[in-house]
């Protein structure tokens, strides 16, 4: 049974352009999956090196968004004699531009506090930040070739040398 090569451009499951390929000795470019290390008994490749900062980063990020999630978001702590309708007061209260009246005394002797500000713990935006930076440096790949990049108005000439020097690194992953 003899095999036909396609090229395709896909996006989902829209196919735009399918045309006859020009090699029919197999694909251009042929990926290795990694190198074999015998004694561990696993295959190795360039996402093996990004899992460890990637774990980081997932976990730095989970903790920060439990952190938020968990803490007060404001609001106050009132006793029961502070204010004659409990009901307008709470309604009032989050509203920056209302009038909230009190009884006589309820501030002065504390029977109106504001609930102590969110807690965020510091150190979780550096961990996030370096975990983020590490995984493409640990592999060697500079950010803009893995679309990443902040700076949209790159000279085309810039693209191309990182792009040159992403794909000489890339080498070793392909059988050319």
């Amino acid at each position: 049974k003899k095999k036909i090569f396609y090229s395709a451009v896909v996006s989902g499951e829209k196919v735009f352009v399918n045309t006859l390929s020009e090699s029919q000795q197999g694909f251009p470019i042929k990926f290795k999956t990694g190198k074999r290390y015998k004694n561990q008994g696993i295959w190795a490749g360039m996402v093996n090196s990004m899992m460890e900062p990637t774990i980081y980063y997932n976990k730095a990020l989970t903790e920060l968004m439990f952190v938020i999630a968990a803490n007060s978001k404001g609001g106050a702590m009132i006793e029961e004699d502070a204010v004659d309708d409990i009901q307008e007061f709470e309604e009032g209260y989050a509203r920056t531009d209302a009038v909230v009246v009190l009884r006589s005394g309820a501030l002065q002797n504390g029977k109106v506090q504001s609930k102590k500000q969110a807690f965020q713990p510091t150190g979780y935006e550096q961990i996030i930040g370096f975990s983020d930076a590490t995984i493409s440096e640990v592999v060697g790949i500079d950010r803009t070739f893995l679309g990443s990049s902040e700076n949209r108005m790159e000279p085309a000439s810039l693209q191309r040398q990182r792009i040159r020097q992403s794909l000489r690194f890339l080498r070793i992953m392909l059988i050319a």
